[in-house]
């Protein structure tokens, strides 16, 4: 079991544009998408992108969850390897197609006339 609370952080445009590039929906619009769904309970806007201890511990979080992709903070690191180093990482299965980077690359190939 996780925990009885799923606390989900939304991370910030700058922060996403520093490891992907720009967003489609700005961070005021992801975490309002976040905020309908009656999965979770908080919603921490703004986050930083990289997760570290100190955010699992300010958001009163056991774990940090996250899909069975990478996830590479802006300094290169695997943010999955260093929360299981200390004890704080759970992973689920992905759903294939429905990343954020899946589809914005489909709207790049729309854009192009390339899909």
């Amino acid at each position: 079991m996780l925990g009885d609370v799923l606390v989900t952080g939304v991370n910030s445009d700058e922060g996403i544009a520093e490891v992907k590039g720009p967003t489609i929906l700005n961070d005021e619009e992801r975490c309002f998408i976040i905020e309908s769904c009656k999965f979770f309970a908080e919603v921490a806007p703004k986050t930083a992108y990289a997760c570290t201890e100190k955010l699992l511990d300010s958001l009163n979080c056991k774990y940090y969850v996250h899909g069975d992709d990478p996830a590479f903070g802006t300094d290169g690191t695997d943010m999955c390897d260093n929360m299981a180093k200390i004890g704080r990482f759970k992973q689920f299965k992905r759903t294939p197609g429905v990343s954020t980077t899946d589809i914005t690359a489909k709207l790049l190939e729309l854009v192009s006339g390339n899909y």
